[in-house]
C-alpha cells in the first residue's frame, strides 16, 4: 500500500472518529437539557404543591390578632393578597417574601382621627373602638360639631370628652376649620375623618399606618380610603389593596397636611374589605392579615399600573351574563366583564350604591373567592 493511500485511510478514520465524538458530545449537551428541564419541572410540580397547601391552611384556619405567620400570598397573579397563611406570588419560579418590621409604638404619633360628633353613644363607642386597636396609645382623639345641624354645643360635647380623657372637644363648627387647626396648633401630618355613627375594622389602624408608609414613598398617592365596594369577602381568603381614582365618598379617609386643598384628582388606597363602614358586620372582625407588615413599594402607583395592565392583558373576555358563573370558573383564569350603564352595574354589585363605586380609569377591579375579575367599559373590552 502507497504511502498517500495509507494517509488518506487515516485521514478518513480520523474524520469518522471526529464525526461520533461531536455527535457524541451534541448527545450529552440534549440530555443534560432534557435533565435540567426535568429537573426544573419537578421544582414547578413541588411549587404548586406548596400553592396548594398554602391555600388549604389559609381556608382552614381562622385568622388571629397578631403577627405569628407570613402575611402574604396571591395566585394566580402578582397581585399581592393578605392572608394569615400566606407568602407573597411566584416570581420565575420562585417565592417571594417581603418582610418588613411592621408598626410599632410611636408610628402613628403624627396622625390624627377627627370625628363629627352627633350622638354621646355613638361618639362613646366609636371612642372605645378606637381605644381597643393594637397601640392605641398612638392615636389621638378629635371631636368636633355641626351645632346648626347636629343641635350639639360645645360645652355639651366637652361633657362628652370628659368621659373619655382620650379625646379632645373642638370649638369648631366644620370639618375643615377643625383639619386646620388639627395640622396647625397640635402640629399633626395626616388626618382620619370619621363621623360618629360609622363602624371601624379590628385593624383600622394597622391599615392606615401601611396606608401612611405608601404616601411617604409615592407622592402621587394623595390620601387613603378605608372604604371598599361592599362586595361581601370570606374573611379568611384575605384582602386585596386597590389604587382608585374616585373620591372617597364617606368620611373614612386619610390625607395629609400637603393634599388638605386638594378636592378632585385624587390617587388614593383603598381596600376590598372595608375598614370603615355602617355596620359592624361590614368591616374587619376578629381577623387579622397581619397588613402593617404589608411592603408598601408594592402599592406603589408604578408597580400597581404594571400588575394592572399584565392582569388586563391576560384576562378572558366574558359576558355579563356570565357574572353569576364566576364562582364555578377556574381560579387561575383573570376574567373581564363588561358595563354600559348603571343598570349593568347593579347586576355586579347587587348591593351597592352604584354612584357610589371605586373605580381605577372607570374600570372596577375585584378579587373575591380566589377569582380576580375586571368590570371595564364596553367600549374598551378590544382593548386588552
Amino acid at each position: 500500500m502507497s504511502e498517500n493511500s495509507i494517509k488518506l485511510k487515516n485521514l478518513i478514520i480520523f474524520c469518522v472518529l471526529a464525526v461520533v465524538v461531536v455527535t457524541l458530545i451534541a448527545y450529552g449537551f440534549r440530555l443534560d437539557a432534557i435533565g435540567r428541564r426535568e429537573k426544573a419541572l419537578a421544582r414547578k410540580i413541588e411549587y404548586l404543591e406548596k400553592i396548594t397547601d398554602v391555600i388549604a391552611e389559609s381556608i382552614a384556619i381562622q385568622p388571629k390578632i397578631g403577627h405569628e405567620s407570613p402575611h402574604f400570598f396571591d395566585t394566580p397573579n402578582q397581585f399581592p393578597r393578605m392572608s394569615k397563611a400566606g407568602v407573597f406570588p411566584m416570581h420565575n419560579i420562585k417565592f417571594e417574601h417581603f418582610v418588613t418590621e411592621g408598626r410599632k409604638n410611636g408610628d402613628m404619633k403624627d396622625v390624627a382621627v377627627l370625628i363629627e360628633s352627633t350622638n354621646k353613644n355613638d361618639t362613646q363607642r366609636l371612642i372605645t373602638s378606637l381605644m381597643s386597636q393594637r397601640m392605641p396609645e398612638d392615636l389621638q382623639i378629635f371631636l368636633f360639631t355641626p351645632t346648626n345641624i347636629s343641635g350639639v354645643s360645645y360645652k355639651l360635647l366637652k361633657s362628652w370628652v370628659n368621659k373619655t380623657s382620650k379625646a379632645v372637644a373642638l370649638n369648631d363648627t366644620d370639618r375643615r376649620s377643625a383639619a386646620s387647626r388639627i395640622f396647625g396648633i397640635h402640629r399633626k401630618n395626616y388626618i382620619i375623618t370619621l363621623i360618629d355613627y360609622q363602624h371601624i375594622g379590628d385593624d383600622f389602624t394597622d391599615f392606615f399606618f401601611t396606608g401612611k408608609r405608601a404616601m411617604e414613598i409615592d407622592s402621587i398617592i394623595h390620601g387613603v380610603c378605608g372604604h371598599g365596594n361592599d362586595v361581601w369577602q370570606d374573611r379568611n381568603l384575605g384582602d386585596v389593596l386597590w389604587l382608585t381614582d374616585s373620591p372617597c365618598w364617606n368620611n373614612g379617609w386619610m390625607f395629609s397636611r400637603s393634599f388638605m386643598k386638594r378636592s378632585h384628582n385624587l390617587m388614593m388606597i383603598r381596600p376590598e374589605v372595608s375598614r370603615v363602614g355602617h355596620s359592624q358586620r361590614s368591616v374587619t372582625q376578629d381577623s387579622s392579615w397581619n397588613i402593617d407588615l404589608f411592603n408598601p413599594l408594592l402599592i406603589r402607583h408604578e408597580e400597581f399600573l404594571q400588575r394592572f395592565h399584565l392582569d388586563l392583558s391576560h384576562s378572558k373576555k366574558m359576558k355579563l351574563s356570565d357574572w353569576d358563573f364566576l364562582e364555578d370558573l377556574d381560579f387561575r383564569t383573570i376574567y373581564r366583564y363588561p358595563y354600559e350603564s348603571d343598570d349593568d352595574l347593579k347586576m355586579y354589585f347587587r348591593n351597592s350604591n352604584i354612584q357610589k363605586l371605586y373605580m381605577f380609569r372607570k374600570i372596577i377591579p375585584i378579587s373575591i373567592d380566589h377569582r380576580r375579575a375586571y368590570i371595564v367599559p364596553k367600549n374598551q373590552m378590544d382593548h386588552y
